[in-house]
């Protein structure tokens, strides 16, 4: 990616006001091409706009963000899905990295999001620094 060029970031959260929010925060930076309410909506626009990035929530109607990670893992490899999700935990950090992500952002730590982007865009994986002392994800 031709990082001169402001990345192209699609959102799927089906709460207005998270992405929304989301949305605000990353337009510094990023363009957020579209919002997805739903995670069938999700992998339509994700074919349609092919983003440089994905943010999903976990819990999203029609289809969940993990199963759509599964999906978007094995239909476009190349661009990276991060988890952003109201749920804190090693299982659900697990559980996400198990179907494809790259990363994951817990909710109420929105302010890393930029820098999860820029990180998972770099090629590596991106995980929460508020993880509890000893937690271990490894085991994936």
């Amino acid at each position: 990616m031709d990082v001169s060029i402001r990345p192209r970031i699609l959102l799927a959260d089906d709460h207005t006001v998270v992405a929304e929010g989301v949305r605000a925060m990353l337009a510094k930076d990023f363009t957020v091409v579209a919002v997805a309410r739903n995670g069938l909506e999700l992998m339509k626009l994700a074919h349609e706009l092919n983003p440089d990035a994905i943010i999903v929530d976990i819990a999203m109607p029609v289809l969940n963000g993990l199963d759509a990670a599964v999906r978007l893992a094995a239909e476009m490899p190349k661009c990276p899905v991060i988890v952003m999700s109201g749920y804190d935990g090693a299982a659900y950090i697990r559980a996400a990295l198990r179907a494809g992500a790259k990363g994951y952002i817990v909710k109420t730590r929105a302010e890393e999001l930029p820098q999860a982007i820029r990180t998972v865009l770099r090629g590596k994986c991106y995980l929460p620094d508020s993880l509890p002392h000893g937690t271990q994800i490894k085991s994936v």
